[in-house]
């Protein structure tokens, strides 16, 4: 009987810890390569019903010119942005070389399911951008 009940025991403790560890997360890594550019650019962020999380991280090194970086959910409502730009320029001092960086972070917890999308705005911009997305299955 003693043995029946620790079996039980071990099972109530063991099983939902189990359980609480499982989840599912799916991870891309998208990088960009600005080239004195100022078309504007967008990238989409499928947001399924499967993910109950959806972390972003962008981040952007600026070398040259101006860049504004924007956030929408699925309903077009912006979420978040940042902009950042060189303030020497190469041609006064050319032995001068100026780099801006620039980063948001954003987290979701149960984010509008659809099409996100991140706007990339530049100008006469020669950048590097990462954008990191996390999407997390509670």
């Amino acid at each position: 009987m003693k043995k029946l009940l620790n079996i039980i025991l071990a099972y109530l403790i063991l099983v939902p810890t189990v359980n609480a560890q499982e989840r599912t997360v799916f991870n891309t890594e998208r990088a960009l390569i600005l080239e004195n550019e100022s078309k504007e650019q967008q990238i989409t962020i499928d947001v399924s019903e499967t993910y109950d999380a959806l972390s972003l991280n962008i981040g952007a090194n600026l070398h040259e010119g101006k860049l504004t970086i924007e956030i929408f959910d699925p309903s077009g409502e912006k979420q978040g942005n940042f902009s950042i730009g060189t303030q020497l320029e190469g041609v006064s001092n050319p032995g001068t070389r100026e780099r801006v960086q620039g980063k948001i972070n954003k987290v979701f917890e149960n984010p509008r399911k659809g099409k996100w999308l991140v706007k990339i705005s530049p100008l006469n911009a020669k950048a590097q951008i990462n954008i990191q997305v996390r999407q997390i299955e509670q």
